[in-house]
């Protein structure tokens, strides 16, 4: 087995043990936000014990009389409810395909058990972005939305699109929680339409004395979209376009 295929088992095995699933319909005896890590969009109002968040605890001045600047909260990066990225697109794009998958558990009670087993339901929906349309909220059963906004960039001759997917429940109960959520875009009928992030092109923008040799080294490394509250990849790289994009809690290289 050559070293990158040995690479992409560790990585695959790492995933279904964090984040999941090993199974789309799998049923797990733990807790599920027990069982897996991460890749969690908890609903608004999860409950944040205090106790758990040091940059509060430890923010006792040394001084007396000193104030402290106010640490922010860490509830709602321990408990997102969130994730996202943005990307650029060619103007001449009118659709994109969208695809979203996540996991929803629900408790299933055994015969003489005294606690429930933990049933994953798999949700995947696909739909068509109409670039040219009025941005309007796509509600995904049961707690989730897609939430997206479109900008013109014209001295690049480009879409921005930024696209959320958000756990808009707000009871504090595992089976309201968003398990692996996953956002992909990707160009209908074999397009790449989506185009690098080149900021050395904005307008105001300043180069410094490293750039021509930085941009020299990495004259074949792009950047097609950022993540927010997640990581990013792309495939289907030809030139400075891309056919697809995708969210990824494991970030590759």
């Amino acid at each position: 087995m050559a070293e990158t295929q040995v690479r992409e088992f560790l990585v695959d095995q790492l995933r279904k043990a964090i984040i999941g699933p090993v199974a789309d319909e799998e049923e797990i005896d733990d807790l599920p936000t027990n069982n897996y890590l991460g890749g969690i969009l908890y609903p608004r109002d999860t409950h944040f014990d205090p106790a758990d968040d040091d940059a509060h605890n430890d923010s006792a001045s040394d001084d007396e009389g000193e104030e402290d600047e106010p640490a922010p909260s860490l509830s709602q990066s321990l408990r997102p409810s969130s994730i996202g990225f943005t990307c650029e697109l060619d103007a001449s794009v009118r659709k994109i395909r969208l695809d979203v998958s996540f996991g929803i558990y629900s408790p299933k009670a055994l015969e003489g058990e005294k606690y429930p087993k933990w049933k994953r339901k798999a949700h995947k929906l696909e739909f068509d972005l109409d670039l040219g349309a009025t941005p309007e909220p796509i509600e995904l059963p049961p707690s989730g939305k897609i939430r997206w906004t479109v900008s013109p960039r014209p001295h690049r001759g480009s879409l921005v699109l930024s696209l959320f997917l958000i756990n808009t429940s707000r009871k504090d109960d595992i089976s309201e929680h968003i398990f692996q959520p996953r956002i992909a875009l990707e160009g209908l009928n074999g397009q790449r339409p989506f185009i690098q992030r080149n900021y050395g092109v904005f307008p105001g923008t300043t180069r410094d004395s490293d750039d021509a040799s930085l941009d020299l080294l990495f004259r074949d490394k792009f950047e097609f979209a950022i993540g927010h509250g997640i990581s990013v990849v792309w495939t289907d790289v030809v030139g400075d376009h891309c056919g697809s994009i995708q969210t990824e809690f494991i970030p590759s290289f």
